[in-house]
């Protein structure tokens, strides 16, 4: 059982990570909020 209870502790400690600069620059550009980009907008920024 110490397999699946690594494996859980991965999935609940992955971190997403934003690339912040690249999306207030997209932001500014587009003059919106960060909160109302659209989900596929979002993707951009995100490194999994």
């Amino acid at each position: 059982m110490p397999l699946l209870t690594e494996s859980l502790l991965f999935l609940e400690t992955r971190m997403i990570r934003v690339k912040v600069r690249p999306l207030f620059d997209y932001c500014q550009k587009k003059g919106v909020e960060p909160s109302e980009l659209s989900s596929e907008e979002m993707e951009q920024f995100l490194q999994y």
